[in-house]
């Protein structure tokens, strides 16, 4: 059976990243998509290299109506359809993504279809400078007895060749989407599967 999605309060993923120092926060955010965010200005130290920056935070949040035991396995395929190597994984804490690395795109699109930079006369800055990107992602037990797909996609962009100071870029929430559109997608083809036998 198709899990379904549906949008719920953010949460902050705090087993991988220290959020420390929050300067504020906007209201939630939300797309069509069916997923919910919010955005702040944070210090985040990142995985084992204790790299520190401000930068905006966005998370997200969706619920999938499935077990995180089912969801779990799924995972790094669907990364690795992305185009996101996984290098960070943590099972106990259903923990998984890359906390720093420089796509060229992501599942082949343009870094701007899933991040707002900034632009100028010439465009998306995600499209013409240095972007390095933070996606994390964990999955939490929902009382609904489904999962919540928790998100955690941020960066910043830095201009090419030029000194110039870096600019952040927060997630527009479609890539957080399509990540749950992906795990619908195999949940369904494991229960086509089931069914055939």
């Amino acid at each position: 059976m198709m899990s379904t999605l549906k949008s719920t309060p953010t949460s902050t993923l705090g087993l991988v990243f220290s959020l420390a120092a929050l300067l504020g926060t906007s209201g939630c955010a939300s797309s069509g998509s069916g997923a919910s965010g919010r955005a702040a200005v944070s210090q985040m130290a990142i995985g084992d290299g204790e790299v520190e920056t401000y930068r905006q935070v966005e998370e997200s949040e969706q619920v999938v109506d499935a077990p995180e035991s089912e969801i779990w396995p799924h995972l790094p395929a669907i990364f690795d359809e992305l185009g996101v190597e996984v290098t960070e994984v943590k099972e106990q804490q259903r923990i998984i993504g890359n906390p720093r690395f420089k796509p060229g795109r992501i599942e082949g699109e343009r870094l701007s279809t899933y991040l707002e930079c900034g632009r100028d006369h010439g465009g998306p800055y995600a499209d013409q400078h240095e972007v390095w990107v933070t996606f994390m992602v964990q999955l939490l037990r929902d009382p609904s007895g489904g999962t919540r797909v928790a998100t955690l996609l941020n960066g910043f962009a830095r201009p090419r060749n030029v000194s110039g100071n870096d600019l952040p870029c927060t997630s527009k929430l479609v890539l957080e989407a399509r990540l749950v559109e992906l795990i619908n997608a195999r949940l369904g083809e494991a229960d086509t599967s089931t069914q055939s036998r």
